[in-house]
């Protein structure tokens, strides 16, 4: 952990306070663990940017989106069945989306603050920040009824969400 984020900031202050972090969207992902049903998967269709100013972290940009559509389990019946009108209803809500108000350090850690929409719903979320060999890991763990696309109770519904980005050469 004690690498955290502290590659970008060892190699930023020649380039400036604020630095466009050249991020590879193509290869990034996004996985959950569905903690009730112990079900696991991914959404891909990712696009990022991100924008980190050391003289003022609160003013940081990260902005992210994924495609709802390209949800995978590994069964697809499933899959049809979260994307249907009962729990993410991609076909109105194609895209879920981060949008980060603020990046705080807190001792040896960093985090991204900002709000989550899923299905229409805007939530506050707080994500973990690591930075370890060219990839930006982001964790959270959200409840899926808070966003209406879960049947279980909200003490029930515990997501655990990572997203993955690696940094382009």
């Amino acid at each position: 952990m004690k690498k955290i984020i502290a590659a970008a900031l060892f190699m930023l202050p020649m380039m400036g306070m604020t630095q466009d972090l050249q991020i590879n969207t193509d290869k990034a992902t996004v996985t959950f663990n569905f903690v009730a049903e112990n079900v696991e998967g991914t959404v891909s269709g990712i696009d990022a940017t991100m924008s980190l100013n050391l003289s003022d972290l609160g003013s940081s940009v990260i902005k992210g989106t994924a495609d709802v559509s390209t949800l995978s389990t590994g069964t697809k019946m499933r899959d049809k069945h979260l994307k249907s009108k009962e729990f993410f209803h991609a076909e109105q809500y194609p895209k879920m989306t981060f949008t980060g108000s603020s990046v705080e350090q807190k001792g040896d850690q960093y985090f991204a603050h900002g709000t989550l929409t899923i299905k229409g719903i805007t939530k506050d979320v707080s994500f973990l920040m690591v930075m370890k060999d060219g990839m930006l890991t982001m964790t959270a763990t959200i409840n899926a009824a808070d966003f209406e696309v879960s049947p279980k109770k909200w003490e029930k519904s515990q997501v655990d969400v990572t997203v993955k980005v690696p940094f382009s050469s």
